[in-house]
């Protein structure tokens, strides 16, 4: 039985990196042939670790371009192409939907079902596990787009109050099906209590956003994990916690994403297959 890898989009970086929305932090200099580096490193984890990678081209005058996890959703029924919710960001939808467009390189995966003007929702807020969709009522997302995203799909969704962090991901993301790294001064986290959760080490705030990978379908035996995720390799303590959880961790440097208030979820939309 042939195995078909999972697809993970990514946006190169644009020029206009070091103008991105800023919120929660102060803008530090970036430095852009670093950042460019890191993010081929990135790629190259994926690719690593097995998947099938798009890199689509730049969006050269859209500083957040690359943060391509806030434009699209995969629910698994349907793919949503979003509304986000800074202003900035709404000339990124047309760039996105020509990817996804007959004769684009995501032709494939499409068509989008595009959300509705008026509603404001960023991927970085959607959280999907088990068969639960975990949606961040925060600076960037509101309540209507929450309700109009839960008809769009069978699992069962509810709204989380972010009320320290950027997205939903920054406060909580998942290590297992069971298993949540959770930073508890960020996020409400009532609705999370039928899960286990591991608390960030004071200090690694930024080790909360894991980027859960598919599973290694092509290995067997033994050794073999189903687990594994991407994360920040300066959050050592994270790191350490992850791996005592008997999850497999590639270590990723994204310092200067960081100072765009981004994590490694920010960079890429992983798809089912096509």
């Amino acid at each position: 039985m042939s195995y078909t890898p999972p697809t993970a989009i990514l946006r190169a970086v644009p020029l206009a990196l070091p103008r991105c929305e800023l919120t929660w932090i102060a803008r530090d200099p970036l430095d852009l042939d670093l950042a460019r580096a890191q993010h081929r490193g990135y790629a190259a984890a994926l690719e690593q670790a097995g998947l099938h990678v798009v890199m689509l081209p730049p969006e050269n005058d859209l500083p957040d371009s690359c943060f391509v996890e806030d434009l699209v959703i995969d629910l698994g029924e349907v793919r949503v192409l979003t509304r986000p919710g800074a202003p900035s960001r709404e000339p990124e939808r047309e760039a996105m939907k020509r990817a996804f467009a007959p004769g684009g390189p995501l032709e494939a995966y499409g068509p989008l079902l595009e959300m509705p003007q008026g509603l404001r929702l960023d991927g970085g807020d959607v959280l999907m596990v088990r068969d639960r969709l975990f949606v961040g009522l925060s600076s960037r997302t509101d309540i209507d787009a929450v309700q109009w995203l839960a008809a769009q799909t069978s699992l069962r969704a509810a709204g989380v109050h972010v009320c320290g962090a950027l997205h939903l991901k920054t406060a909580v993301s998942a290590l297992t099906e069971n298993a949540l790294i959770v930073n508890p001064e960020a996020v409400d986290l009532a609705p999370f209590l039928f899960f286990d959760l591991l608390k960030v080490p004071p200090g690694e705030e930024c080790g909360v956003n894991v980027l859960r990978l598919p599973p290694r379908l092509d290995e067997v035996g033994p050794d073999a994990r189903d687990e594994r995720v991407l994360m920040d390799q300066r959050c050592v303590k994270s790191i350490a916690i992850a791996r005592r959880w008997g999850v497999e961790v590639i270590p990723v440097d994204i310092s200067e994403f960081a100072k765009a208030e981004a994590g490694l979820t920010c960079l890429s939309v992983l798809l089912s297959g096509g």
